[in-house]
């Protein structure tokens, strides 16, 4: 795609022109692409919504054929951006190429099946590159889906362990190492650099360290800290090894000894550890890793006290263990359950 074409047209167009020139092209466009993928995050963004935009289209058309307009009707909607409607006559029998998109000039049902899985494959591998790319050149974002961990291995050698349904926001420049932590929960193992501070945000805290390992836990109305080993630093207090600290969205702190070192690290091992916890932050908990959730009724039951241990990766063992108590119900509602005291 020439760059006199491509400066013409916005990114959705362009994304969807990819995927035609990728069916085509040789090598020399395979870079052009690259590069275009590098130039932007956006760009990323829309070339995989145009693919999705255009499988969910193949599916349908296959399917319910009448239904393509209302889907363009929606995705328009979704995205604020015009989208051509396609003929009614698609049938069955003309199957609409694999992982191609929707817009201006896209060369829909010129390119044999097998072209556009081979351009699919080779844009794959293109977005993966260019996504590294991008993380590693500029301020990462990574973040976790509901019931997922993940391992990332940052550009000065620290490790960031990333708990389920968490969003962490990185910036290294040659003066510090910056981590917002925007929602969730993370275990930094933070590598030795006495020439950059690395500093973690989240919410009113912001945590400071050097060759340290630390949990940081942000919560609704405020952010624990759990130093495991070496030393950070908050506003004025210091935190050492085996010692944990609240920290209000006012800012306020409070500082104790870590009762249990294992439950602070338990989510690693997708074991969810409480001691005198009150059941709506058991709940809390726990909803963050699945989808089938708790509901409370009553201030009653939201106050009651638990220790126990549960499997990440079940609620249902919430359930069994909450029969024990005389003064709670637990029951089946829609794809969750509900708690109330009885």
């Amino acid at each position: 795609m020439r760059a006199s074409h491509r400066e013409t047209h916005t990114i959705s167009e362009q994304a969807s022109q990819w995927l035609g020139v990728l069916a085509e092209g040789g090598e020399a466009e395979h870079a052009e692409f690259l590069k275009w993928l590098k130039q932007s995050p956006r760009h990323i963004e829309e070339f995989l919504f145009a693919s999705a935009t255009w499988q969910r289209l193949r599916q349908s058309a296959v399917s319910h054929p009448m239904e393509i307009d209302a889907i363009l009707a929606e995705l328009d909607e979704a995205k604020g951006a015009a989208v051509i409607p396609l003929k009614k006559d698609i049938s069955p029998r003309s199957p609409l190429p694999q992982n191609a998109a929707v817009g201006a000039n896209s060369k829909f049902g010129r390119q044999a099946p097998s072209r556009w899985r081979w351009a699919a494959a080779v844009a794959t591998i293109a977005i993966a590159a260019a996504y590294s790319w991008w993380m590693i050149g500029s301020a990462g974002l990574y973040a976790t889906a509901v019931g997922e961990q993940r391992i990332v291995q940052l550009a000065d050698g620290s490790v960031l362990y990333l708990n389920t349904d968490s969003r962490t926001r990185v910036s290294f420049s040659d003066q510090a190492r910056d981590v917002e932590l925007l929602e969730g929960e993370a275990l930094f193992v933070v590598a030795h650099d006495t020439t950059r501070p690395f500093r973690v945000k989240a919410g009113a805290a912001v945590i400071q360290a050097v060759g340290t390992q630390f949990n940081v836990h942000r919560l609704r109305n405020d952010t624990h800290v759990a130093v495991l080993e070496g030393r950070v630093k908050l506003a004025n207090t210091l935190l050492s090894a085996g010692e944990e600290a609240v920290i209000t969205n006012r800012g306020g702190i409070a500082k104790q000894a870590i009762a249990d070192k294992n439950q602070t690290t338990a989510w690693r091992e997708r074991r969810l550890v409480f001691r005198a916890a009150r059941l709506e932050d058991v709940v809390n908990e726990i909803n963050r890793y699945n989808t089938r959730r708790f509901e409370i009724e009553g201030a009653t039951a939201r106050n009651t006290r638990l220790t126990a241990t549960f499997d990440a990766d079940s609620p249902e063992s919430l359930a069994t263990f909450l029969k024990q108590y005389s003064g709670l119900s637990v029951h089946p509602a829609g794809a969750g359950f509900v708690i109330r005291s009885q």
